[in-house]
């Protein structure tokens, strides 16, 4: 496991979600707060953490807890301090590959064929993001 830890910035404060290789099996979990409460360690069904990090942000958003602003391509270009063509062109570059070799991550939802992303998508990605000029064909 490249990232056992993703911390997920919400409205009520951070979502963790971590590898967790204690008890019987190994696994994903999720933990968040709603509204201050604490909820308990819940299991993820994710196998890989890009899918954990996407179930958890599904999650969140059933239980109204807020991952950020939805943001269109042009706003998350912004965000990324990109141009929106820039964010364009990587996203559609990005399709088909899998999530190790992504330009751009995959929109977290549509509205009718429009993309959208959750801001902590964004910025998840911009924290993992090589340096420019850096070689990702030889990856």
């Amino acid at each position: 496991m490249t990232d056992k830890i993703i911390t997920i910035p919400t409205e009520h404060g951070d979502a963790t979600v971590w590898w967790d290789e204690q008890g019987d099996s190994a696994g994903w979990m999720l933990r968040y707060h709603s509204a201050g409460l604490r909820h308990l360690d819940e299991p993820l069904h994710a196998t890989t953490a890009q899918d954990a990090r996407k179930e958890a942000l599904e999650r969140l958003g059933s239980a109204g807890v807020g991952a950020g602003e939805q943001l269109t391509s042009a706003e998350a270009a912004r965000v990324a301090g990109i141009k929106p063509k820039t964010w364009t062109s990587y996203v559609s570059r990005s399709k088909g590959r899998e999530p190790s070799r992504r330009l751009a991550p995959a929109p977290d939802g549509r509205l009718g064929r429009t993309p959208w992303w959750w801001e902590s998508t964004v910025l998840w990605w911009m924290s993992r993001r090589p340096g420019s000029g850096t070689r990702t064909d030889l990856a």
